[in-house]
């Protein structure tokens, strides 16, 4: 598996669509703020992309340049990091190549049916959104059946792969160097069962059972 590093106008656009509409932090984050500021807060193609490209201009942002540095910083973790996940979840990963777009907003959405996700060029520590977005394919690969059987809403689904990212502090902290994925305050219950679960089981599907019956309950 190959993660290929690029920036799309078009993509930036979709992600501040998309991560307004965040369901896990209703708050504008500092981009989105400053767009609201200017334009309302209607997320409009048109709009975005005056946003977008002025805000480019005025940082002096070269974006293949950025891409090429993410891309390199990713280089050096990489290979680990991929062993331990398909370790984790027991498959390795069935695409040949996931696409990370560079997206100026500092909320990142993905898109696991199409394989790509987005990374931000404005907040720092790209590696720790790069794991915990993988976390996210990962654990859709794998449990991706609970939700399609009805089994569990689309919300319910999201508390448990949120907090399933847990596992990234646990069996990754030495990858993510001095930082931590603290997750959302509303999953931090769930998340500390998961932590529980895996270091006492090692088996994932164990976990997201456990994470599952906890969700279900609430």
């Amino acid at each position: 598996m190959e993660l290929e590093f690029l920036y799309d106008l078009s993509k930036d656009i979709e992600n501040y669509k998309r991560a307004s509409k965040s369901i896990n932090n209703k708050m504008p984050t500092k981009m989105q703020s400053l767009y609201i500021a200017q334009y309302g807060d209607a997320f409009e193609d048109r709009k975005l992309e005056a946003f977008i490209t002025t805000y480019i201009s005025e940082q002096g942002l070269i974006m293949p340049a950025e891409a090429e540095r993410i891309r390199m910083s990713w280089r050096v973790i990489e290979q680990e990091f991929l062993k331990r996940v398909e370790q984790i979840f027991g498959i390795t990963c069935p695409l040949d190549v996931v696409r990370v777009y560079l997206t100026t907003d500092g909320r990142c959405s993905y898109h696991t049916e199409q394989g790509y996700f987005f990374v931000s060029v404005t907040r720092p520590y790209q590696n720790r959104t790069i794991m915990h977005e993988l976390f996210h394919f990962w654990t859709w690969w794998v449990f991706h059946e609970e939700v399609e059987s009805g089994r569990m809403t689309k919300e319910q689904y999201n508390d448990v792969k949120e907090s399933l990212t847990e596992l990234v502090n646990v069996e990754c902290s030495d990858l993510l160097g001095d930082v931590h994925d603290d997750g959302y305050p509303q999953h931090q219950e769930i998340r500390a069962v998961v932590r529980k679960t895996w270091i006492e089981t090692k088996d994932i599907k164990r976990v997201f059972e456990v994470a599952t019956k906890l969700v279900l309950s609430a």
